[in-house]
């Protein structure tokens, strides 16, 4: 495969370069459209935000999270959006599915903790 055709991907109608079906991926730039924005995004949906989180005891997240992700495995203090407060174990790289307004640092050891809302 030629390197112009790795960065193709599928789309609805002809392209003028002869590959039906394709939108070479180097010629969007910034003006990228989103095929699902006019979508609501279900709680099944991929997340459409991310953000870094530090542990705070005594204030709530700014967003509550659709699920979790650290960079360095370990244990974390989450206070769900229903009022539940637990301590569960985060795998690195897994997103965890979780509806969190509170990430505690008393209690939490992993590290790089990442919100997915």
């Amino acid at each position: 495969m030629r390197d112009a055709e790795q960065h193709r991907v599928a789309r609805d109608g002809p392209e003028e370069s002869g590959m039906h079906g394709s939108i070479d991926l180097a010629l969007i730039g910034s003006d990228m459209t989103d095929r699902f924005d006019s979508y609501v995004a279900g709680l099944e949906a991929p997340a459409s935000d991310v953000f870094d989180i530090i542990p705070d005891d005594g204030a709530d997240l700014a967003l509550a999270t659709r699920a979790l992700n650290v960079a360095v495995s370990g244990t974390v203090r989450v206070t769900t959006v229903s009022g539940t407060t637990a301590t569960v174990y985060l795998a690195a790289g897994i997103a965890f599915p979780v509806r969190a307004k509170r990430i505690h640092a008393t209690g939490t050891a992993a590290t790089g903790i990442v919100g997915l809302a």
